[in-house]
Parts: C-alpha cells; structure tokens; sequence
C-alpha cells in the first residue's frame, strides 16, 4: 500500500491527512456507493492491485451484490492467491449457495493459516448443515430437522 496521493489516489484505508477524499474514509462514514466509485477509479488507474479487489469485494458484500463481490474476491485471489479475507468472502457467499465450494475455501484457509478460528468455525457450520453422510441441511439447535 502506498500514500501521499500517489496517482492521485491515496492507498491506505485510515483517512490519510494528505488525501481529502480517501475510499476509507466514505466506508468509515457508511458511504458504500462512494467508496465503490473510489475503488473502481484507483482500478483504472492499476488494474493489477489485489487490495483494492479485495476491498471492493468486501464494499458489494456490504451492499448485498454477492455476485460481484465473489467477482472481485476471486479477482483478488488471481492476483495474490494468499489473501485471507478475500478467501474468507468466498467462503461466506458460497456457503449460501454451495456447500463444497465453501469448504474447498475454507480449507485452503486453514492451510495457509492454521489457527485460523473463524475459517474453523465456520468450516464446523457448513458441515453441520451438511448433515451426517447424508447432505441434507441440519438446523442447529435442540429440533430435530426432519420433524
């Protein structure tokens, strides 16, 4: 990451003094359209940046787009493969969609973090909703699904 307006932009989250208009200042301030249109100008300024995908995955997550969020996560992945939290993301949408996916990810986060707790935990959800050898959906609680 880089700061003082290089290229105009500035590349660090915190709102720098240097920069009037930094994209993490509009998200501190819950501008989430204005941090979008941040990211996508510093895009086209350098498009081989897997931060500023990264972070523009986590804006559309926050603004309920999981498509282009899981776009711009794996964006962020083909750049710089060890990025957690872009894993992370994936793994969060493809747990509403995907099972496996979602494992797949959360493994290869376990891998490369092994006390990852949140990757754990939630690896211990998408399972328990897997259910036992069976692949049917188990609510977690006291009720037996299937009643």
């Amino acid at each position: 990451m880089r700061c003082g307006n290089w290229k105009r932009r500035c590349r660090v989250i915190q709102n720098c003094r240097s920069c009037t208009s930094t994209w993490g200042w509009h998200c501190s301030q819950q501008d989430y359209e204005r941090a979008r249109t941040e990211f996508k100008k510093d895009l086209e300024l350098e498009p081989d940046v897997a931060f500023t995908y990264e972070q523009l995955g986590n804006v559309e997550s926050t603004l309920q787009n999981e498509d282009e969020a899981a776009k711009n996560y794996r964006r962020a992945l083909k750049f710089d493969p060890r990025l957690l939290n872009a894993r992370m993301g994936v793994a969060k949408i493809e747990e509403r969609r995907d099972y496996r996916a979602a494992l797949t990810e959360l493994d290869e986060i376990i891998r490369l973090d092994s006390g990852n707790a949140s990757a754990r935990y939630l690896r211990g959800q998408v399972l328990v909703r897997m259910g036992p050898r069976t692949g049917w959906p188990v609510r977690i609680g006291n009720r037996d699904p299937r009643c």
